[in-house]
């Protein structure tokens, strides 16, 4: 067979244009990154919330944060590896000079593959208002008194990590403010008589000096009331309890006790021969922490008694992963897919359950589970993962399934907890399996993949972008044909 030398020349641009096409196929591979927020030489103050955006074929793995100062010396490295609420940062400023900053935003995925984002901005903190909070408290001598500050910004917002000072009667105390703006410290006044408590936030870089006064007041008493610190989960029932007791430790019955939460008045009730006044109550409040108080004001005397005491509601952030031990999956293939549910905390997340219905050209043959129990119900074709309660951690379940038919079939389970989880209806990635209709005997595979997070209509098997550009083969083609048309003539 015999070649002119135009069709030698176009064979040649076609290979020239399809080793183009393979840098392309594989730059693409790449994690594409952007920061949305905040813009490239953007001033910035507070704190300062940086927004990643990730196009990713693959499973992007996590998003590394660098901040690096330019006219300081400064250096911060944080890391999201959660996709489930976005990949948000909160760079906190308030140990920081003014001047420039370099971000930087790296992701990784699951082939290992980097793609970083840079850009400056200029940090211009003025100091903002904020209120410091601190109720009155009234106890009888020798009846320990919690003293709880709040402290919040000026969208009363709870400021956490910083340090509250408290001067009690002469006496220094401190405490660092939780994710809620609460610190507390505990006092045991042992005479009558009214203590000033004097609190007091130092201000930053951020925020502004801020000093309330607040009393403890102590007087002679012939009875007790106390309440205890409660963890209680989002929308549960408890009961507010309060126990009164007189000085020879005898209850006290058919006293009214008043109840507060967050400041808010949420009931009375009266107690019982066993002195305890007991309150039914749902759970408002979202996760974090909150004063509640009890309060009695029939006390014989002209001082009531008010203590204090801490509400805990947890809080979980789960979020799951998918892979597959294998691509290519073809008809009479098994393959194994691995969901991996991960709890971010900073809580227990209670009750967790995890559900998959199998697809109907899949054939489910086993599953084994890292903690908890589960069951599969032919029935419905349903399997049912209970983790139970688990901490801050990693969970997995391999499901072990047949490829009977020629399908993409949707691999999206449903993941649920009793503990409180703002981003848990985004906590499960879209994933698809694709079957091909070819029957194969081989049923086993070293290979390891995993599909795309925000690209689910992808057609390699877990969502993933196929490589290789088949216009550009097809362009490729035309112009052989056209140049041995040519040439023919």
């Amino acid at each position: 067979m015999r070649f002119s030398r135009n069709m030698i020349l176009a064979l040649f641009l076609m290979l020239f244009l399809l080793s183009v096409t393979a840098v392309s196929a594989h730059d693409s591979d790449n994690p594409g990154v952007s920061i949305t927020t905040p813009s490239d030489g953007e001033d910035v103050s507070g704190e300062v919330d940086i927004n990643v955006t990730i196009d990713d074929h693959y499973e992007t793995q996590h998003v590394n944060v660098t901040i690096d100062g330019i006219d300081s010396v400064y250096n911060l490295n944080m890391q999201d590896k959660n996709p489930a609420d976005g990949w948000n940062f909160v760079w906190d400023t308030s140990n920081c000079s003014n001047g420039k900053y370099m971000i930087q935003a790296k992701a990784i995925n699951s082939l290992g593959l980097t793609g970083e984002y840079n850009i400056l901005v200029n940090l211009a903190n003025t100091q903002r208002d904020l209120s410091l909070n601190v109720e009155d408290i009234s106890v009888p001598v020798n009846q320990k008194a919690n003293v709880i500050a709040k402290l919040v910004d000026d969208n009363s917002k709870g400021i956490s990590n910083k340090n509250i000072e408290f001067l009690i009667d002469g006496n220094k105390f401190s405490a660092i403010t939780d994710s809620s703006g609460i610190a507390s410290v505990s006092y045991t006044p042992s005479k009558p008589g009214k203590y000033n408590v004097s609190t007091t936030f130092r201000g930053d870089n951020i925020y502004k000096f801020a000093n309330t006064n607040s009393t403890i007041t102590a007087f002679e008493s012939s009875i007790n009331l106390n309440i205890d610190p409660i963890t209680a989960e989002y929308k549960e029932k408890i009961n507010l309890t309060a126990k009164l007791t007189s000085s020879d430790d005898t209850s006290l019955s058919g006293k009214t006790i008043d109840f507060k939460v967050d400041g808010d008045f949420v009931g009375s009730a009266i107690s019982n021969d066993e002195g305890i006044a007991r309150l039914e109550y749902t759970v408002s409040k979202t996760g974090g922490n909150y004063i509640y108080s009890a309060s009695l004001n029939e006390t014989g005397s002209q001082d009531s008694i008010t203590v204090t005491n801490l509400l805990h509601v947890p809080q979980s952030e789960l979020y799951v992963t998918v892979t597959s031990d294998r691509s290519g999956v073809k008809v009479g293939d098994e393959v194994v897919i691995t969901y991996n549910v991960f709890n971010n905390g900073p809580d227990n997340a209670k009750n967790t359950i995890f559900r998959y219905t199998i697809p109907e050209s899949l054939q489910f043959i086993s599953a084994d589970v890292t903690t908890g129990d589960f069951n599969y119900n032919p029935l419905n074709r349903q399997i049912t993962w209970n983790l139970g309660s688990i901490p801050v951690g990693k969970y997995s379940i391999n499901i072990k399934m047949l490829a009977t038919l020629p399908a993409r079939n949707n691999l999206t389970a449903s993941l649920s907890t009793d503990t409180y989880d703002e981003s848990i209806s985004n906590a499960v990635p879209t994933r698809y399996l694709t079957v091909e209709g070819d029957v194969t005997n081989n049923t086993s595979s070293n290979s390891s993949y995993s599909g795309g997070y925000n690209n689910p209509s992808y057609s390699s098997p877990l969502g993933g972008n196929a490589s290789g550009n088949p216009l550009m083969l097809l362009i490729c083609s035309l112009l052989v044909m056209l140049v041995g048309y040519k040439t023919k003539r």
